[in-house]
């Protein structure tokens, strides 16, 4: 993993969904605790999409984006999904067009409450 992959976790509040971690946690720590639920580890996929919401910067992605940037099926949705409930990527109250024309939502990275102006 990246540093810049393990700072996207860095400033998440674990607490509010249900898992507890010490301020002193490694960032390795932080996203096994984000992803893990009782059906699914933490996947190479959830990293994937992270990263690409991440850099895409303050223009955002959507999911239809990830997928087909990815090359993967409609069935990897809940990747996002996943990273949404985790308050890792937040709704940026945009929307794009999808490759069907459709509307879609543009997540962004949720900002770090933590962080310094």
């Amino acid at each position: 993993m990246t540093d810049t992959a393990a700072h996207l976790w860095d400033g998440l509040e674990l607490r509010r969904i249900g898992y507890r971690t010490s301020r002193a946690a490694p960032a390795t720590s932080r996203i096994a605790a984000l992803t893990a639920n009782a059906t699914e580890r933490p996947t190479l996929l959830a990293r994937q999409a992270l990263a690409f919401v991440h850099d895409a910067g303050e223009h955002g992605a959507t999911l239809d984006e990830w997928l087909a940037a990815a090359h993967l099926p409609q069935s990897h949705s809940g990747r996002f999904t996943s990273l949404k409930h985790a308050g890792a990527i937040v709704d940026s109250g945009r929307r794009r067009p999808t490759r069907t024309g459709r509307m879609a939502t543009v997540y962004v990275i949720a900002a770090d409450e933590g962080a310094q102006p």
